[in-house]
């Protein structure tokens, strides 16, 4: 059985679009639940399936919900004030990275710097939802 569930999720994995961690997570539960809906002997049949697939999806929506809350998005940047990207200058870097892109954004990392063309990529995180 297990060796199945491995198969698929290798096939799902590296034989087309590479999912993301959330969507495999899906996945394998909505596989698990046809699982236990298969093997489970809960009496009544009826009323053990609709209790367990219950409690299994309540608890997907509310983690859902809990870890969106927390979650910090990621945004792609091309920026061209070097000046900026000096540790001393982290507050004025995300004050001008605010007001040019007008997103609520928290935390920088830098991907890239190109010296001679005087540009630099930045991974820009925010909690904004309507993030492009």
């Amino acid at each position: 059985m297990a060796l199945g569930l491995f198969a698929v999720f290798a096939i799902l994995r590296f034989r087309t679009v590479n999912y993301t961690a959330k969507d495999m997570t899906y996945i394998f539960t909505v596989i698990g639940v046809s699982v236990i809906n298969s093997q489970a002997n809960i009496p009544p049949p009826l009323l053990g399936a609709i209790l367990v697939n219950s409690i299994i999806i309540i608890t997907a929506i509310i983690l859902e919900l809990f870890l969106k809350k927390n979650s910090l998005t990621p945004v792609l940047i091309v920026y061209n004030k070097l000046m900026f990207l000096n540790a001393d200058h982290r507050k004025d870097l995300l004050t001008d990275l605010t007001s040019q892109t007008g997103l609520n954004i928290e935390k920088v990392r830098i991907r890239k710097i190109d010296i001679v063309k005087g540009i630099a990529e930045l991974e820009a995180y925010c909690r904004d939802k309507n993030v492009p």
